[in-house]
């Protein structure tokens, strides 16, 4: 009886023919893929937009639109937007209210940390679902104008103001490995593989791509699977940044 099968030579042949079909197929298949980094980038973007709007139209927390005069510490100060960071008469009975977990015992010791530079960051920290919930005896989560937390989706955020508390930058670690654990690379460091994504937020509440890869993604958020094109773009926009 005849038997058929394959040489040890030709099972090599075919692989290695495999594998180099995988090779030259595979960076096309993984910009073909749903880019997971730009769906939560888009989602870090609308957290933050509709999270910064809601905190600025509510009159207990930022006294109104346009140029507002309070009386502090014995004299008249003037504020806009976010840099309203003294806190109202009745914050006391609102945090509170909103926050039954905050007794008389440690109110005080959110006020201080709801308040001047601090204020922006904190009240976007207790707005978002964070992984691990807050110390009532500590300063929430801003360290004086920083802040480091992860939320239950994973994302990594880190935080600044500046020195009025009326701008903030915000970093989005999309693919946290535990802290500085990385690499954590942004676009401009690898613009094959970045993972941290940045925003910028002025005195209004206005939400800005503060990178030119997350501002290629704001342009075009209804195709998950357009790598190519996305960066591209974000090429194209890092040029006319650098040369502005």
């Amino acid at each position: 009886m005849k038997k058929f099968g394959f040489t040890l030579s030709e099972i090599l042949i075919a692989m290695g023919i495999i594998g180099v079909v995988a090779a030259a197929t595979a960076p096309t298949l993984n910009m073909l893929l749903p880019d997971r980094n730009k769906s939560k980038v888009l989602k870090a973007y609308h957290v933050i937009t509709t999270t910064t709007n809601s905190l600025l139209r509510n009159p207990s927390l930022y006294p109104g639109d346009g140029i507002v005069q309070f009386w502090e510490n014995g004299r008249w100060v003037e504020c806009e937007g976010l840099a309203c960071g003294s806190l109202p008469y009745d914050w006391n009975l609102l945090l509170i209210s909103k926050y039954p977990e905050i007794t008389n015992a440690n109110v005080n010791t959110f006020r201080n940390a709801l308040q001047g530079r601090s204020k922006y960051i904190n009240l976007l920290a207790l707005n978002m679902e964070i992984s691990t919930p807050h110390n009532n005896n500590a300063t929430l989560y801003a360290n004086g104008v920083n802040a480091n937390f992860v939320t239950e989706d994973g994302l990594r955020w880190i935080i600044r103001v500046n020195d009025s508390g009326s701008q903030a930058i915000i970093k989005v670690d999309a693919n946290d490995r535990g802290g500085d654990v990385g690499p954590n690379q942004t676009y401009t460091d690898n613009q094959q593989n970045p993972d941290r994504f940045s925003f910028y937020v002025d005195q209004f509440g206005r939400v800005k791509p503060n990178d030119a890869l997350t501002q290629a993604y704001i342009e075009n958020p209804k195709k998950l699977n357009d790598k190519t094109v996305d960066f591209e773009r974000a090429s194209n926009i890092h040029e006319v940044w650098q040369n502005f």
